[in-house]
């Protein structure tokens, strides 16, 4: 069987079990993290969201936005996933940091490399905007995996005005979990999709921060990813 998962029906009375039973009281994060371990559980693959009862953007708070990179498997209109033009997209694998749902993000098959229309995720924020610095919990084993790209609205940023030209490895950090500063953005005030793109497979990357500060990201025990708001 090639896909084995859930199919989430009955929006409204997901939405009200939500309202009782998670912090931010809708079908947003800490809802899909229990999906996310049921599915786990059953050694499942595939998730059909839940669409029509919400349609969220992530909120900047404090000049922050905080996402874990396996929200991108809802499938949804604030998160989703798109495929290079073979079809492969990024897919979720256990991460070893402490906080979240334990997942992270990768596409698998080795050795592949895109100039462009890469594997994307894709993240709907509401912004208040500015100058925001991009970065990322990623792993990268060897010079082979240690890149991806960052852009606004389906444009972009060139890798040569990337921190170190877009290329991250350094045998310090090799086969470990590191917050990586990737690059700074400027992003004008209102929604805006927020993507990244591989460059090369094999880069695992596990949670996200944009911040307009020159403040290091949080740790595990700290991080709290933003909150949704329906549009």
């Amino acid at each position: 069987m090639q896909y084995r998962g859930i199919f989430l029906n009955d929006e409204e009375e997901l939405n009200a079990w939500a309202k009782l039973h998670t912090t931010d009281g809708t079908i947003g994060p800490a809802t899909y993290r229990h999906v996310f371990e049921l599915i786990l559980r059953l050694k499942g693959n595939y998730i059909w969201p839940a669409m029509h009862v919400n349609a969220f953007n992530f909120i900047e708070e404090e000049g922050k936005l905080c996402l874990e990179a396996e929200y991108a498997l809802a499938e949804s209109p604030s998160a989703w996933r798109a495929p290079d033009r073979d079809g492969r997209v990024w897919e979720h694998l256990y991460a070893e940091t402490d906080g979240g749902t334990g997942l992270s993000m990768m596409v698998e098959e080795p050795n592949l490399y895109w100039e462009k229309d890469g594997p994307a995720l894709h993240f709907r924020g509401l912004f208040t905007g500015g100058k925001y610095y991009v970065w990322l919990l990623m792993r990268f084993d060897d010079p082979s995996n240690d890149a991806c790209m960052v852009g606004i609205d389906g444009t972009m940023q060139p890798r040569a005005e990337q921190y170190g030209r877009g290329g991250f490895f350094t045998y310090s950090s090799q086969f470990l979990w590191v917050w990586t500063l990737l690059s700074e953005v400027e992003i004008a005030a209102g929604e805006h999709v927020f993507s990244l793109a591989a460059v090369k497979s094999g880069l695992r990357i596990d949670r996200i921060y944009l911040t307009k500060g020159r403040e290091l990201p949080p740790d595990d025990a700290h991080f709290l990813p933003s909150p949704r708001h329906a549009k």
